[in-house]
């Protein structure tokens, strides 16, 4: 063999030597915890606080208004008199409805008594059983009389209770409808009362974002500056056919704001974004290196995309390396700079 091969062949395996002691050098990277390194995705929709209770109070009986007693803007507990009705005719005729149930009352009294006879007459045949069915006929109209009188007397007073105009629940007088000495008619409106203690949320939003609402770990209303913490009440099974928009309703924890009120529903999706900077492409694929005991392993991200902040699910202690990854192949060994 001449010096000149033998010289070839050993700067070759000085060479091979070489480039095997290169790839055998850990290569230094530094990696950051999933956790720390992906952010989350803030996500909003307009919404508006209603209340569930806004109601016109109208009068039931045709009557005068005799006085108004609250106006726009009082806040008033449930069954408070908003309007009182001149109402004397109605109490004349609850005192003539009772005046004819004493009278049917003495005239059962009397039946009573007339049957009485008539069955005291049975016994010695001095009465005829036609008779005595005519007693019991009359005792028996007259309790059925008695009866509808006594039912005819409760919807008398019951009309004087509407001469009071009341607050059926707690809540503002937005709008008076009435005026003092003009006549209320059955169905009119009086008042606008808004409940200002039963109230929601109403937004839209996308069926897309349902899932992710749901999951969030905390949804709030924000209303100039101020965060109310909510939770979802329900979802309306219906998808609006214009705006392609999906209606959810949720509830305040804790402090409430007023009805009327328009804001924005704010909530942390459940996703996770890396930022662009730690993705590579390797066979074709787009994913993240990991470092697991004292190597480099490429895992590919569903959906991730090169140059851009992309969404990803890994457990929360995940090594990602987040620097010394652009020339790694998979399953080079490395050495950590810091965690």
């Amino acid at each position: 063999m001449s010096f000149n091969l033998f010289a070839a062949q050993m700067l070759l395996l000085a060479s091979s030597w070489a480039l095997a002691d290169i790839q055998n050098t850990p290569v230094p990277v530094r990696t950051m915890a999933f956790s720390k390194l992906a952010t989350v995705i803030g996500k909003s929709a307009p919404a508006m606080v209603i209340s569930l209770n806004d109601t016109t109070i109208s009068a039931e009986i045709n009557a005068p208004i005799l006085e108004i007693r609250h106006e726009v803007g009082d806040v008033v507990d449930k069954n408070t008199i908003l309007a009182k009705l001149e109402c004397d005719d109605y109490h004349i005729a609850h005192r003539q409805k009772i005046a004819v149930q004493k009278r049917l009352k003495s005239q059962k009294i009397l039946a009573e008594q007339r049957l009485k006879r008539a069955r005291q007459l049975e016994n010695t045949n001095n009465i005829s059983a036609e008779q005595l069915d005519q007693r019991n006929a009359e005792l028996y109209a007259l309790l059925a009389r008695r009866e509808e009188q006594k039912a005819i007397v409760e919807l008398a007073l019951r009309t004087i209770t509407k001469c009071s105009i009341r607050a059926p629940f707690r809540g503002a007088v937005t709008q008076r409808l009435a005026q003092t000495g003009a006549m209320a008619m059955h169905d009119q409106p009086m008042f606008q009362l808004v409940d200002t203690d039963n109230v929601e949320i109403s937004a839209r939003i996308r069926p897309t974002a349902i899932n992710d609402l749901q999951s969030a770990e905390t949804i709030k209303f924000e209303f100039d500056g101020e965060y109310y913490p909510v939770s979802l009440r329900a979802i309306v099974p219906a998808v609006d056919t214009d705006s392609r928009d999906q209606e959810i309703r949720l509830t305040f924890i804790g402090i409430k704001t007023r009805p009327g009120i328009r804001g924005r529903l704010q909530w942390q999706s459940g996703q996770r974004v890396l930022p662009a900077r730690v993705f590579v492409r390797r066979n074709k694929q787009i994913g993240v290196f990991i470092a697991r005991e004292g190597f480099a392993h490429f895992t590919s991200v569903k959906d991730a995309l090169a140059g851009r902040n992309s969404t990803a699910s890994l457990p929360s202690d995940t090594a990602i390396i987040v620097e010394g990854h652009a020339g790694l192949q998979d399953g080079d060994p490395i050495k950590r700079k810091s965690e």
